[in-house]
């Protein structure tokens, strides 16, 4: 629960959806005063090193390094994330 300007919040997510690289789901709002519900509906899209890669030099940047987590340590299967280091061409 989460203490807002309008008074305490319930917040849950709910998945709907693993498709590929698009995950879709919903976070719900129930004000607990009020007893009104408000929906957002989501998409994330978990894109790879090459697709991503492939966008930055379409949009004018080369990638010069690619870290697999904030500590710059190099990209394996098992990396949190993906960290790109570019410049503008």
């Amino acid at each position: 629960m989460e203490d807002t300007e309008f008074g305490p919040v319930e917040v849950w997510w709910q998945l709907l959806d693993v498709s590929g690289d698009m995950v879709h789901y919903e976070i719900h709002y129930r004000f607990v005063a009020s007893g009104e519900d408000a929906v957002s509906v989501n998409a994330l899209r978990f894109r790879g090193q090459s697709d991503l890669t492939g966008s930055l030099s379409d949009a004018g940047f080369s990638v010069r390094r690619v870290f697999g987590d904030w500590n710059r340590e190099p990209v394996t299967p098992s990396s949190p994330e993906l960290i790109f280091l570019a410049t503008r061409d």
